[in-house]
């Protein structure tokens, strides 16, 4: 299914400031403030944003999400939460798949707007199509690529040429990058990249660019009567055994779900780390790749050519699952 372009949508709904518009924003797998296009797109937009996150039982039926998992996406969304409170913000929860939830809170919050991240697999864009389906004939989704990759990837959403062009007036970025996705300079938009080969050399012509801040202060929360916040639900609503032990990191603490432990541990070590110390947070969109590599690079890594390759094979099985999820 095909992403809606920026301003495709309900008539009086375009790409101005922040006007009377209410918007919904979907976090996925995209559990953070920083570096959030969605976000930063719904702030341009709209007056009010209601944040939303879902936790889907078909992601919890012991094919997709094990204990641990599990328990770190509980941790994960419980401090995504208290960081939007902070932000003059919240965040609804529920129990239940999207293309249900969100076109009835989309109905209660009178909202024009959802702004999400797409994702590659074949099964999360049926999702995005079921939630475009569904949603209120006023309601259009935004859907923006490059959230959990540390180049933007063509994941044919169209709506992501505008979005990452405006990026670079954000964050005093310098990248070479105009138009957004990768096939702007390369030419990869038309020409496939088979092989890690022939993708990581088109990729090192590109510059990484700058993420975006965290903003310093969110659009207010609607009011909305009787919509209740929710709360995370446990692991035997989901369906989940409990972990026979912790998640331990390389310097032996205990793992922990949440963008601020993510940041933490990188702050400590990022002189040092890998990517694969930092896996559980990239999986649930807790840390950004770009602002994971640019702090490193910041650190003067010794394994800094390391770390960046692979990023780069990270971005490959991204972009090999979105052309194989697009056949």
């Amino acid at each position: 299914p095909q992403l809606e372009p920026v301003g495709a949508g309900p008539r009086g709904f375009g790409d101005g400031g922040a006007g009377g518009h209410k918007g919904v924003l979907w976090f996925r797998n995209d559990l953070r403030l920083h570096d959030h296009r969605a976000l930063d797109e719904a702030m341009k937009k709209c007056a009010s944003i209601l944040a939303v996150f879902c936790f889907d039982p078909r992601e919890y039926n012991g094919q997709w999400t094990g204990p641990y998992k599990c328990r770190f996406a509980q941790e994960a969304v419980r401090a995504l939460r208290k960081k939007l409170r902070r932000l003059n913000s919240d965040l609804v929860i529920r129990l239940g798949k999207p293309e249900d939830v969100l076109p009835q809170l989309c109905q209660q919050a009178n909202a024009t707007a959802v702004f999400c991240h797409s994702e590659a697999a074949r099964r999360d864009r049926e999702v995005e199509a079921a939630v475009r389906k569904r949603l209120p004939e006023r309601c259009v989704l935004k859907a923006y690529g490059g959230a959990a990759t540390l180049h933007h990837l063509d994941h044919g959403d169209e709506a992501s040429d505008k979005a990452m062009a405006a990026s670079k007036s954000n964050a005093g970025s310098s990248s070479k990058l105009s138009g957004g996705r990768i096939g702007a300079k390369t030419g990869l938009r038309g020409d496939k990249c088979s092989n890690f080969s022939s993708f990581s050399k088109r990729m090192r012509e590109e510059d990484v660019q700058r993420p975006l801040r965290t903003p310093a202060k969110l659009r207010p929360f609607p009011q909305v009567s009787g919509m209740r916040r929710g709360t995370v639900p446990t692991l035997r609503e989901l369906g989940i055994s409990k972990p026979k032990q912790k998640l331990n990191l390389p310097d032996g603490r205990v793992a922990k779900g949440g963008e601020e432990a993510a940041l933490s541990y990188l702050r400590r070590h990022a002189a040092t780390v890998l990517p694969d110390q930092l896996a559980p947070w990239f999986s649930l969109g807790c840390l950004s790749l770009r602002e994971s590599y640019w702090r490193v690079k910041k650190a003067m890594h010794k394994q800094a050519a390391t770390f960046y390759d692979e990023l780069l094979w990270r971005d490959f099985y991204r972009y090999s699952v979105s052309l194989n999820s697009s056949q």
